[in-house]
């Protein structure tokens, strides 16, 4: 789900990835009743999953709230920000990843794959091991993302792979620290502000410092 019907104050085509801040729900009950019926079933569904994993948080409140409203310029940013960490905080050289072209799509690195794998331990779980697109990150405290993955049916047969949906619920507070500890090392190595990793990191920075400041998840679609 995503609140693609509301109206940014943005332009949408500046951003492949947008960021929101503000109520799950993307419809009130005054605009249509039954689209607001249809969301609220799967956000109790996702408020009771959460609870299940001991994050207790009201998703219900404030329906159709939108405080904020950014975005990323390029999804590769995102991608090849959460490389920059990985790489930095394995002690390895990251230049060559900032001197790719901007919208060069890049292949899977196998440090990512292993950290996605928890082959290997990281600093910046909350922005490695998160979901890009369509993934919230919750205005509380916890140590990893959750993921949510489709249980087998009835009878025992998984669902079909077209018809998975996966979603990811991380910590906004969690993230900011990542964030501020990323940033101080992008810095010391004097990555330049105006690098597109960089505007890729102050946009979440700015993002999960609201999220934090109103107590409402951020969305990124």
């Amino acid at each position: 789900m995503s609140n693609k019907s509301q109206s940014p104050r943005y332009d949408e085509q500046d951003y492949e990835l947008n960021l929101v801040v503000g109520s799950i729900f993307t419809v009130t009950p005054q605009e249509d009743r039954a689209a607001f019926e249809s969301e609220r079933e799967w956000v109790q569904e996702i408020q009771d999953l959460l609870r299940s994993e001991e994050i207790i948080i009201d998703l219900m409140a404030n329906p159709g709230t939108n405080i904020w409203e950014g975005g990323i310029r390029h999804g590769v940013d995102l991608d090849r920000l959460c490389l920059v960490a990985a790489y930095l905080e394995n002690g390895m050289d990251f230049q060559s990843i900032l001197n790719r072209p901007s919208k060069e799509e890049d292949d899977v690195d196998p440090l990512l794959e292993q950290i996605w794998e928890d082959e290997i331990d990281t600093q910046f779980p909350h922005l490695i091991k998160h979901q890009a697109i369509d993934g919230y990150y919750l205005p509380i405290d916890f140590p990893e993302p959750i993921w949510f993955l489709p249980e087998a049916d009835a009878e025992g047969e998984d669902p079909d792979e077209d018809d998975v949906e996966l979603f990811s619920f991380g910590s906004a507070p969690a993230l900011l620290r990542e964030l501020h500890m990323l940033r101080g090392l992008m810095q010391q190595f004097d990555v330049s502000p105006k690098h597109a990793t960089m505007k890729c990191l102050n946009s979440l920075m700015e993002g999960a410092q609201m999220s934090v400041n109103t107590d409402l998840p951020m969305l990124i679609w």
